[in-house]
């Protein structure tokens, strides 16, 4: 693009604007989770005071750096200035092609630099953080790629002026587009990936055992480790301008830059919040549980990108059963990577309610007997009699009784070791991992596409049901403990009801009497089998299992 005196002039406005405003934000977060831990809290404006701190100061440095820990700092300050550059918010003209790929990279850049800085530091710390910086580098990278197939596919391209002229466009329609809510959790959960935030890094620490950013850039101090900290606090507002530009309005604003500014740092402090809150309520993952949440989120992104050809159209009871249909398959790839019996069974629950508010919405649409019951019966199934006997042979595992208020301390302890076990049931086979099962999920939900793309069928309650039929079975094969095994067989029937839905069967009402009767009697024996294995084996392994079965 031309160098023009209006471009210059904009390009300044949006550094001054970003570079100045920035601090307010990290202040909004540390002032928020300040009050959810009941403390006053320091000002909002007390990372202005700390960026001017620094700049005051002298520089101490390791004996050993050279010029790549001088220079680092500076150039991750300039890389994120371009970004600003090329971001298309107070005006659609910009001085570099925005392109979402050079945008992203360019961060890659500065965190690269930043990664070469704490090794020239020659600190045990600095490689440490370096070396867990291109981990999460590694698996942050992949999911944007899939976002960014996301946004060619659905903006004809990714020139970011042309996507978020496109977000515009198709505003308020997006409203009911659930391919848009799976981008924004994917980039959500991408943004606290890229700026080291709760659960993936603890900002406010320095412990050797959690940290990540910090570690980097423990060794700086002075001026440069104000730039540092100025150009984190600006590549955060630049992240939150992305996510406001991608999913809102914002290209309808280009005509008052005023109200362009206003509404993406009214967003921002939206998000801000958003962060603030979700790091008050989350704890920091392992290192090791990383990869699970970074593939949840290339998930969702894959997820977001599958769907767009699918258009969702008709009334607005239709968008609300997509909508179910995901929150009930979004729930099924959750529980492999789930860490506790409450949690799992928790998102079983709300796949089952979500499977019946279908039902009913499907029932409502078309009133019939048969519609009516078939709600009934899969509610009292799924919501009411499966959870219940869950919780029978959870409590009867721990040795709990049903009616007791207060446990033992006997109890409450066996309860707690049966709740490590599931805790630590391994997700696939002993020699892989979470990550591998995502990937195979992944797969498995490429399938179901593709199947549906085969056949020519364009409802996409057809590979939503699917996709939850397979994972299901995914679930089944990985998991080594026999009551996990029954939450998949769930899972797995939970998707055979709602394939049934998306395909329109007509099951007259005997058939509907029998299912139901068959839901109820194949829990019931699970529960009987489970309660049987447990007391004659002692074990519920299925691998344990298999070397009694042998022995014997």
């Amino acid at each position: 693009m031309a160098l023009t005196a209006s471009t210059i002039l904009t390009a300044v406005a949006q550094l001054v604007f970003f570079f100045g405003l920035s601090p307010l934000l990290i202040g909004i977060i540390r002032k928020v989770k300040a009050r959810f831990q009941a403390r006053q809290g320091a000002s909002i404006f007390q990372p202005y005071f700390d960026v001017a701190k620094f700049l005051m100061k002298g520089t101490v440095k390791s004996s050993v750096t050279s010029w790549v820990f001088e220079l680092s700092p500076v150039l991750n300050f300039a890389g994120v200035a371009v970004a600003i550059v090329l971001l298309p918010i107070l005006s659609p003209d910009t001085i570099l092609p925005s392109n979402f790929l050079v945008f992203i990279y360019v961060f890659a850049i500065g965190r690269f630099l930043m990664a070469l800085s704490g090794l020239d530091a020659g600190s045990a710390f600095g490689g440490l953080g370096s070396s867990r910086e291109m981990l999460l580098a590694s698996l942050v990278e992949p999911a944007m790629m899939v976002i960014a197939l996301f946004l060619a596919l659905s903006s004809n391209g990714l020139n970011l002026d042309s996507v978020f002229a496109s977000a515009s466009a198709a505003w308020p329609g997006s409203i009911l587009a659930p391919q848009y809510y799976l981008a924004a959790i994917a980039i959500f959960i991408l943004i606290l990936a890229e700026m080291k935030r709760l659960p993936f890094d603890n900002p406010a620490t320095h412990l050797e055992l959690t940290m990540v950013h910090e570690a980097m850039i423990l060794e700086n101090s002075g001026p440069n480790l104000a730039l540092l900290e100025w150009s984190n606090a600006a590549k955060l507002f630049v992240m939150f301008a992305l996510f406001t530009g991608l999913f809102l309005p914002l290209s309808s604003l280009w005509a008052s830059p005023l109200l362009a500014a206003a509404a993406v740092l009214g967003v921002s402090i939206i998000l801000a919040i958003i962060v603030a809150i979700t790091e008050s309520i989350a704890v920091k993952v392992r290192l090791f549980r990383v990869p699970e949440l970074l593939s949840f989120a290339l998930l969702c992104g894959l997820l977001a990108f599958l769907t767009v050809p699918y258009a969702v159209s008709g009334t607005g009871v239709q968008s609300i059963e997509v909508f179910l249909g995901f929150i009930m398959l979004l729930s099924a790839l959750f529980f492999p990577i789930s860490a506790t019996f409450r949690r799992r069974l928790a998102l079983y629950f709300v796949s089952s309610i979500a499977l019946s508010v279908i039902l009913l919405l499907a029932a409502l649409a078309e009133p019939t007997t048969d519609a009516y019951f078939r709600f009934a019966a899969s509610f009292v199934l799924k919501v009411v009699i499966a959870p219940v006997l869950l919780i029978y042979i959870f409590r009867r595992l721990s040795g709990i009784p049903l009616n007791a208020r207060k446990q033992p301390r006997q109890m409450q302890q066996t309860s707690q070791e049966i709740s490590s076990v599931l805790a630590h049931d391994p997700v696939l086979l002993p020699t892989s991992s979470s990550f591998g099962t995502m990937f195979m999920a992944l797969f498995l939900i490429l399938v179901s596409f593709l199947v549906s793309a085969a056949f020519g069928i364009t409802d996409l309650m057809f590979p939503l049901s699917l996709s939850l039929i397979l994972v299901g079975v995914l679930i089944i094969a990985v998991k080594i403990h026999v009551l996990l095994q029954l939450f998949g067989l769930l899972i797995l029937e939970n998707g055979i009801v709602l394939f049934s839905t998306a395909l329109a069967v007509q099951i007259p009402l005997i058939g509907e009497a029998t299912a139901l009767l068959d839901g109820i009697v194949l829990v019931a024996v699970a529960v009987a089998l489970i309660l049987r294995t447990e007391q004659t084996a002692g074990t519920l392994d299925s691998r344990r299992l298999n070397e009694l079965r042998e022995v014997r």
